[in-house]
């Protein structure tokens, strides 16, 4: 596409001082980065959006993109991650170059990972359920234990609280990042992680404070508070959290890690405890 020829923006100058100025779009980056390089431009392309509000640099030196910042993204993956940016404004100065540089290699290298990415990305919001789904943590052990997960599959699995969304997953500063889309995508296809809450187990399982030492329950304070005030040995778990409203996630988590710390045990259900609360 020719950037000159777009009716948004308008080229100024023909020196080092040159400045290009226009609205964000689908693909205007890529285009944008070709038109630098066919020109051997050097300087800095300012780019803001409104939503959600972000401002982020890419500099050039002779057509080559050098550097590229967004906090707290850096170096290519910023670059990549500016790729899916699809409104917003840009503003391009020439001159000047960058006191770091985080990217090397040719620009055409650099998009073709950065589209090739994009797909990637698109491929995995097809498979996954819609972006404002909320999702689900399956407790059941035997789910669990089917295949082990990697450090980050954990690390995304235990976010998953019954309040987030596809999109709040997978987002991360308003970006939409393909590394958490394939992984949500394969806790979804394990089954660890679904749109359907299943917390049956809860009204199966009954607790007892055991201590008057709340000082390890930091769990999650308000859900501890409110287990520990309803602690007695003849409430389950459901019962606490229809009569304190507590999110049942949140309840979960926290009757774990109260067990663990001595402060309550189980005085029944520890069979239901065992499968799909420790």
């Amino acid at each position: 596409m020719n950037i000159q020829a777009r009716p948004t923006g308008e080229a100024v100058g023909q020196g080092s001082s040159a400045r290009l100025n226009g609205t964000l779009e689908s693909g205007t980056l890529a285009d944008l980065v070709q038109f630098l390089h066919t020109l051997r431009r050097t300087g800095h392309l300012v780019i803001e959006r409104d939503q959600p509000p972000e401002s982020a640099s890419v500099y050039v030196v002779d057509g080559r993109v050098v550097h590229a910042w967004c906090p707290p993204l850096s170096g290519a993956e910023c670059f990549y991650a500016l790729l899916n940016w699809r409104s917003g404004r840009f503003l391009f100065l020439g001159g000047g170059t960058p006191e770091r540089r985080t990217i090397a290699g040719e620009p055409r290298a650099l998009l073709l990972e950065g589209m090739r990415r994009q797909d990637e990305l698109q491929r995995a919001l097809v498979e996954l359920p819609a972006p404002t789904a909320v999702l689900h943590r399956a407790n059941d052990r035997a789910v669990l234990d089917r295949e082990p997960l990697s450090v980050d599959e954990w690390r995304l699995y235990s976010q998953v609280d019954g309040r987030r969304s596809v999109r709040d997953l997978v987002e991360t500063v308003g970006r939409w990042l393909p590394e958490h889309a394939h992984r949500l995508l394969r806790l979804v296809r394990l089954g660890v992680v679904r749109c359907e809450s299943d917390t049956h187990f809860l009204a199966g399982i009954v607790v007892q404070r055991c201590t008057a030492d709340t000082s390890s329950a930091d769990a999650d304070g308000t859900a501890a508070t409110a287990l520990l005030a309803h602690a007695d040995g003849r409430h389950t778990l459901a019962d606490i959290a229809e009569r304190t409203g507590c999110r049942e996630q949140a309840l979960i988590d926290a009757v774990r890690d109260l067990v663990a710390a001595g402060i309550v045990e189980i005085t029944a259900g520890e069979e239901e405890y065992r499968r799909y609360v420790e």
